[in-house]
């Protein structure tokens, strides 16, 4: 971060929101904020709401940024309440919906999210769960607990269709990866045409290409957000 040439404006005082404060994730903001830093510094770590009404009134008046991982739509709320002089909360993942509140909405501050920080991790969940059906891994785990170790079939990915609802970052990683299995990829989004020319798509659909996408689907994967 020291090579960024824009100059550091201001340094930020900033207050965690998160409900792990010993989240290993968060560990690159704490190293990024160190006593050092000309970034700026951490002022607070909080879990709860009891801890923001809990930290020291000349805190919470130095705060200007709020970092928040999985932090709740109360917590943020009361920490926007108890912070006058917040200028931008920054999420660290990809989906706000469940910190989201009237608190926030009408709060000048500006707001960012973490797109595309956890798309490959999701991706390769997504894979595994497939992985799960195609090879029956739920008859693998039986076979187990009996003791049992029985031959059976088990289906080719390769031969299979994965559908995408919500082909955003995280939809698009995962496409990826089923195709470097050999799947077909399917594409459902607002605009379709936005998938044209890309390598990963074999064919892209409209809100009203639904059923059709679903029905040439042997996996569906939505990766749409719920605030869409």
């Amino acid at each position: 971060m020291s090579s960024d040439p824009r100059p550091i404006v201001r340094p930020a005082n900033v207050l965690v929101l998160s409900k792990d404060p010993d989240d290993p994730n968060n560990k690159p903001v704490y190293d990024a904020l160190g006593p050092s830093s000309p970034l700026g510094k951490i002022t607070a770590t909080c879990a709860t709401v009891e801890d923001v009404k809990g930290l020291d009134p000349s805190v919470l008046s130095s705060v200007s940024v709020l970092f928040l991982a999985w932090a709740d739509a109360d917590l943020v709320a009361a920490a926007l309440s108890a912070c006058p002089s917040v200028k931008w909360a920054h999420s660290r993942s990809a989906g706000v919906e469940g910190m989201v509140s009237p608190t926030l909405t009408s709060h000048p501050c500006r707001m960012t999210n973490a797109k595309g920080c956890f798309s490959r991790t999701l991706a390769e969940y997504c894979m595994s769960a497939c992985g799960y059906f195609a090879k029956d891994f739920k008859r693998l785990e039986a076979q187990k607990a009996e003791k049992r170790w029985d031959q059976y079939a088990v289906k080719e990915m390769s031969t299979q269709t994965m559908g995408v609802v919500g082909y955003g970052d995280i939809g698009r990683a995962c496409g990826a990866l089923a195709k470097a299995y050999g799947m077909r990829v399917l594409a459902l989004r607002r605009d379709p045409s936005l998938c044209d020319g890309d390598p990963v798509v074999d064919a892209a659909y409209g809100s009203d290409g639904v059923g059709e996408m679903l029905a040439e689907s042997d996996y569906v994967l939505v990766a749409a957000p719920l605030t869409a």
